[in-house]
């Protein structure tokens, strides 16, 4: 159902990032594939919206015919469905706040921009495929006009849902025998901090690698000194042995010095966000990409020290910890003091229900490690993740089990009102196609 009132939120970002809208340049001439009202449907737009589906799909050009026929004609006519809602928004009255306007088309800049992570690479994607960032910021505001609208409208349609205990008890009688499995599940709270590194750390950590370089330089083995000394968990087993990356990949500072090596020259200490780093070159290539543009990569090796002070990290977290536990404060208070995960801190560090999967997929498996060790209302003693060091506390914990009505009941009521929502939207959108002249034109 999202898919079906999404309006191509990220079409122009997924394009921009594989190279889409040369791509669409290179189709045949633009012609009209389907009429909807007074509006039209280009076959540029379903070809575009094609690819994005094929590369969300993992689909190739050794997909079936088939396959990719019944693809493109659930994409005319989600795109269909999308303008039958967009003019009954404009029939029945719907007109969007321009602040949300506003704030939808900066969070889609926001996201792009992070995504190519620096102006230099957004800049280059824009030349790349042929648009100016005036064609793309326009581009974007009509999108977000557009997704506003049908928000508005789908809330209307809500407001018209309701779930009683009733519905409740006769969905849960006809479904019951079928229900999934839910994993267990932990109600977790954390703070969170990020070790800082002094003047002193910083020195201390040059000075070592520095006679780390003088080794390297004097021909000893490269990926030898990288695994003995490189604090890269990634790399350091593999030699430091990052692989062949292009522009736009790694942080621009390291990027920027490893790009201007030679094959087998070693760079000076270099500086990231991450720490110190030698790098040295191990190859230079030129590949062609899917679009036949030539794209220039480098293999590197590097040797990371880090430069955070990690023991004075570790010492805060336990006096915190402390702290809690004698009382003396509350998990909240400190969380919204100290915490430096800026989605949680004013929540007093809480975090939503998790499961094993949630925080796999977020990349934090170390919570799931603590939480498991933890009883209800227990504290963790300090740890590190990818993202910092934490103290984690159970608030709540759920063991595996059979959905039900019990200890279920949100969800259920969640899982109904969005099936009678589909349903209602549903009946809205075949009210519509039968009020509205369609003419699909594609063969």
């Amino acid at each position: 159902m999202r898919n079906m009132i999404r309006i191509y939120s990220y079409i122009i970002l997924l394009l921009l990032l594989s190279g889409g809208l040369s791509y669409a340049q290179e189709m045949m001439v633009d012609r009209i594939v389907a009429v909807v009202g007074d509006e039209i449907i280009l076959l540029s737009d379903v070809q575009q919206k094609l690819r994005q589906e094929m590369m969300n799909r993992q689909y190739d050009t050794g997909t079936s015919p088939q396959v990719l026929q019944r693809l493109q004609n659930e994409i005319i006519r989600g795109m269909i469905d999308d303008n039958l809602l967009t003019e009954k928004a404009a029939k029945d009255s719907i007109i969007a706040d321009p602040r949300d306007i506003d704030q939808f088309f900066n969070e889609r800049m926001a996201e792009l921009k992070q995504t190519l992570k620096t102006e230099e690479n957004f800049q280059a994607a824009l030349v790349e495929n042929g648009m100016t960032e005036q064609q793309l910021r326009h581009m974007f505001r009509v999108m977000a006009e557009k997704n506003v609208i049908q928000r508005m409208l789908m809330d209307r349609i809500k407001r018209r849902i309701s779930v009683t205990p009733q519905d409740l008890e006769v969905w849960y009688e006809a479904h019951k025998d079928s229900l999934p499995s839910i994993p267990e599940q932990f109600k977790l709270s954390h703070i969170m901090i990020v070790p800082k590194a002094s003047e002193d750390q910083k020195l201390l950590v040059k000075n070592e690698l520095e006679r780390i370089l003088e080794r390297a330089r004097s021909g000893e083995d490269f990926a030898a000194l990288a695994t003995q000394y490189s604090e890269d968990p990634g790399t350091k087993d593999d030699g430091g042995d990052i692989g062949y990356f292009p522009r736009g990949v790694l942080v621009k500072e390291f990027t920027d010095v490893a790009f201007s090596l030679k094959e087998g020259e070693i760079s000076d200490i270099v500086e990231t966000q991450y720490g110190y780093h030698i790098i040295k070159v191990e190859g230079i290539r030129t590949r062609t990409d899917e679009n036949g543009n030539e794209v220039k990569e480098v293999r590197a090796r590097h040797i990371l020290r880090t430069l955070a002070d990690q023991d004075a990290t570790i010492k805060q977290l336990s006096a915190l910890r402390d702290k809690i536990l004698s009382g003396e404060v509350t998990f909240e208070t400190m969380a919204t003091e100290y915490s430096e995960d800026q989605d949680s801190r004013n929540l007093g560090g809480k975090l939503d229900w998790q499961t094993q999967e949630t925080l796999l997929q977020v990349n934090i498996p170390s919570f799931y490690i603590q939480a498991k060790k933890l009883e209800k209302g227990q504290i963790s003693e300090p740890f590190k993740s990818n993202f910092g060091y934490h103290i984690l506390k159970l608030d709540d914990y759920r063991p595996e089990h059979v959905l039900n009505l019990k200890e279920d009941r949100n969800q259920i009521e969640n899982v109904l009102y969005q099936e009678k929502t589909y349903r209602e939207l549903e009946r809205v959108l075949a009210e519509l196609r039968a009020d509205t002249y369609i003419d699909v034109r594609l063969e």
